[in-house]
């Protein structure tokens, strides 16, 4: 935080972040587990600042470097190099999952290298590897043990709650204080006003947007109920009356619809077999889309006008949501498999007055830019997860497995919830990081042993980052999360 408010220069901003994310992860103990944990640090507590590193030769810029990718390089980058000289190929997911992950990213780049110059599908390429590749490469070969998991989701869970406190903070001062900060560093991230509905301030924190924050929240929320012992029910449900008040504080709609959906999981995941539970998974999608291909959507979306459409403006914008949905069902039908080539120019009844198109839908954005073998490829992932953590869940029964059942359950309800949430904003930001973690946890607690305890933490000192501590596997191994971007 105070690197954030006294750094002034957005280059100066970036340099101090990189010597303070290596002394914090010195304080935490260093180690793969450290770095990862102030990693997740660095992606939850820090404003979307970024710097442009000026090109040669025609060349606009060489690469953006960011907050993400400062962390990145400071800390997961050393990580993964110990972990390559280690010679240690234990990993925690499957192969299948290794190859979905990067799946849609890699089809993406290939379906835009004939429109593009060779300079943006090398940066593009190396973008992917800091964004994508190195965290979940240190994730899923660095932690070995539980133990260590939930070391890092418990300290990420922290960090949460501090941001999560923020919005009452912003709230009582009815300002965004993080985007004031625009002004100090001369850089626009967001709008440079504040947000409003129904007269009452849009918190946002470290985000750019009020729903992105929102979405942040609601990945707490799963967190909270996660990592945090039922046995405590009084301190439990103060938390989840914390999270949610400042839920609703960001005044956006479609995260609220997903922590409906988030706690209405959560009620029937302990009360129905989890095979059960997939099936009607399945057909509630099967009914969703025969429903809109019936155009049944219209009652749906008056209902949402009569909850949410308080205004003129709210109702404007749900029914942008609606009128988007349509054109681009219209267009992926006329070029279904690999996208609709420059579709922006046949969608300008959409232009907002910002002068842009706002895809404010995540599927809509994929099956757009790369068809439905691109969306196919985009939820891939998390389909594969999501099959894994029930398949799980039906053979976690006994009260040893208490702590199993409880972590299942709210990644299955936190993952169906963020899954419906993007349908109602696009991925940006740090929510990749945010989605990639859904698929990278539950992927480490199902490999790892449920009874092994960690290891203690490697601080053996180290003058060269990417030499290989001399150190016993297990202790190489203990690190724990990792960042996504999609």
């Amino acid at each position: 935080t105070v690197v954030s408010f006294l750094s002034v220069k957005p280059l100066a901003f970036l340099a101090i972040e990189a010597i303070a994310v290596v002394i914090a992860q010195s304080w935490l103990g260093g180690g793969v587990k450290a770095k990862v944990t102030t990693f997740w640090i660095a992606v939850i507590i820090f404003p979307p600042l970024r710097y442009e590193i000026p090109g040669v030769g025609g060349i606009n810029y060489l690469l953006a470097v960011d907050h993400f990718r400062v962390a990145a390089i400071m800390l997961l980058l050393p990580a993964a190099l110990t972990l390559l000289a280690a010679k240690d190929n234990a990993r925690n997911g499957s192969h299948l999952l290794d190859a979905l992950v990067v799946a849609y990213p890699i089809f993406r780049i290939t379906l835009l290298f004939p429109s593009v110059s060779l300079t943006s599908t090398v940066r593009s390429a190396v973008e992917i590897g800091f964004d994508l590749v190195l965290p979940y490469y240190v994730m899923t070969r660095g932690i070995r043990d539980l133990d260590a998991l939930r070391d890092v989701l418990r300290r990420l869970l922290v960090v949460c709650m501090f941001a999560a406190a923020v919005a009452f903070l912003e709230a009582a001062a009815r300002t965004n204080i993080y985007s004031d900060l625009q002004w100090v560093y001369g850089f626009t991230w967001s709008l440079t006003h504040t947000l409003m509905r129904g007269g009452l301030n849009r918190v946002q924190a470290m985000t750019p947007q009020p729903i992105l924050f929102a979405t942040q929240i609601l990945f707490t929320l799963g967190l909270w109920v996660a990592m945090t012992s039922h046995a405590r029910k009084l301190a439990s449900g103060v938390g989840v009356m914390l999270l949610l008040g400042a839920l609703v504080l960001t005044w956006s709609r479609g995260p609220w619809v997903g922590a409906l959906v988030f706690g209405a999981c959560l009620v029937v995941l302990p009360r129905i077999k989890p095979s059960i539970f997939g099936c009607l998974l399945v057909l509630l999608v099967v009914a969703a889309g025969f429903a809109k291909s019936a155009g049944l959507d219209e009652s749906a979306m008056s209902l949402l006008k009569d909850v949410f459409g308080n205004s003129q403006e709210d109702a404007g914008s749900i029914e942008y949501r609606s009128r988007l949905l349509d054109s681009a069902i219209a267009l992926i039908r006329q070029s279904p498999w690999l996208g609709v080539p420059n579709y922006a120019s046949q969608m300008q009844g959409l232009v907002q007055g910002e002068g842009i198109i706002d895809i404010v839908n995540t599927y809509v954005s994929v099956a757009l830019s790369a068809g439905l073998i691109g969306l196919v490829l985009f939820i891939s992932p998390f389909v594969l997860m999501l099959t894994r953590m029930l398949k799980a869940l039906s053979g976690a029964a006994g009260a040893e497995n208490a702590e199993r059942r409880r972590f299942l359950h709210a990644f299955i309800a936190l993952m169906i919830a963020c899954l419906v949430t993007i349908f109602t904003t696009s991925i940006f930001e740090r929510l990749p990081f945010l989605m990639l973690l859904l698929v990278m946890a539950p992927a480490v607690w199902l490999s790892v042993s449920p009874g092994k305890t960690g290891a203690e933490p490697d601080t053996q000192p180290n003058a060269f980052p990417w030499q290989a501590r001399h150190v016993q596997a297990s202790t190489v191994g203990e690190a724990p999360n990792a960042l996504p971007q999609s």
